[in-house]
């Protein structure tokens, strides 16, 4: 029996080794000049866009599969489907969007430091250029699903991209697709104009729901027909005071283990203070073991900023950022610059819970 394990783990061994190998040449097949980039936008542009309100999962992911069968470090394969189960990055960029951090503009917003980064990667780091890159007047979001994490691609742990306003820093890596994601595809494919002279009255930044203008597609935090509400589902409208209140959110299942689940739990609030009045939110507790790049398995996230439609700072370690997952977080304090501070909070893995202050100053 020890003879058959040392014979199978040496073949394992070379089996590893062999596919390392096949990685570079099959990054260069599958690898798209800027020429044949522009004509697959091109082209993709005609079809016909499919009218289904939803696509439908599809089973058991690769991914999940390699994990159960304990050879996921041994494959580079992955599932190209539109699932609840699988990221839409790929499927973002199949559709023409280049990675957020490939903007023409991206210099204004983040630098890009090659030397960390692994040569096989590099390409993915290329800016594009004015004539390459139109993104239809919409801002630069840290927080798009297109964009990839501070230290994606490092050959030495160092960060790959620190952003110029350092508060974003993990904010990058995304779980979810933000709402500039969902405007930009939106516009980009003419979605938008299927509202037009509809005037429906969304409010908060929302924009009109291409398949029913009667109602609008809102920023994360904001619900309702025209994005006036809170979003339904767990959370509450809570009314700020001269003093500290506090809020604890409990979330998630305490019989979970460690494996995420395919699908995202979240509860809205709703800080309140009165008209005129700023909010100051305090950051008193989050478990530990679950920080990582851009909290992808649980955290909460504060939106005090002033573009309510931007993803909200997060945070891992070592940083004050208005989107926490850390316990590392303790005692950091956020200033609101309205009346109004719409908080998250999410999970996808055991229970958490967060422990937050909150007052109107």
């Amino acid at each position: 029996m020890d003879r058959i394990k040392e014979v199978f783990n040496s073949n394992m061994v070379n089996f590893r080794k062999k596919l390392s190998g096949y990685k570079d040449k099959i990054l260069e097949k599958l690898h798209l000049s800027k020429e044949q980039r522009r004509e697959l936008v091109e082209r993709l542009k005609m079809l016909k866009r499919k009218t289904i309100d939803k696509v439908l999962p599809t089973g058991d992911s690769i991914d999940e599969i390699n994990i159960l069968s304990k050879i996921a470090g041994a494959l580079f394969q992955g599932d190209m489907v539109l699932s609840k189960s699988e990221p839409l990055l790929t499927r973002l960029a199949t559709l023409g969007f280049f990675h957020t951090h490939s903007r023409y503009d991206r210099d204004q917003f983040i630098t890009v430091d090659e030397q960390n980064i692994k040569p096989d990667w590099l390409d993915q780091f290329t800016r594009e250029t004015i004539s390459t890159n139109n993104n239809y007047g919409l801002t630069y979001d840290y927080g798009s699903l297109m964009h990839y994490r501070a230290t994606s691609a490092s050959g030495n742990k160092k960060p790959t991209m620190v952003p110029k306003d350092v508060m974003f820093t993990e904010t990058l890596g995304s779980p979810f697709i933000s709402y500039y994601d969902l405007l930009m595809i939106n516009t980009h494919y003419n979605c938008t104009d299927a509202c037009k002279g509809k005037n429906t009255p969304c409010q908060n930044n929302g924009f009109a729901h291409p398949r029913d203008c009667s109602k609008c597609i809102c920023p994360s935090g904001y619900g309702g027909q025209y994005c006036e509400k809170r979003p339904p589902g767990c959370g509450a409208e809570l009314e700020a005071t001269k003093e500290w209140k506090p809020l604890v959110d409990d979330l998630g299942d305490r019989n979970a283990g460690l494996t995420p689940r395919e699908d995202f739990m979240k509860c809205n609030y709703w800080i309140k203070a009165p008209a005129g009045k700023k909010i100051e939110v305090k950051f008193v507790d989050f478990p530990d073991g679950i920080a990582v790049d851009g909290c992808t398995y649980a955290g909460v996230e504060i939106k005090t900023h002033s573009d309510q439609r931007r993803t909200g700072y997060r945070h891992k370690i070592n940083y004050d950022y208005e989107l926490f997952c850390s316990k590392e977080d303790a005692n950091t304090v956020l200033k609101s610059l309205s009346s109004l501070v719409p908080v998250i909070t999410y999970n996808r893995i055991y229970a958490t819970v967060t422990k937050l202050e909150y007052r109107y100053v």
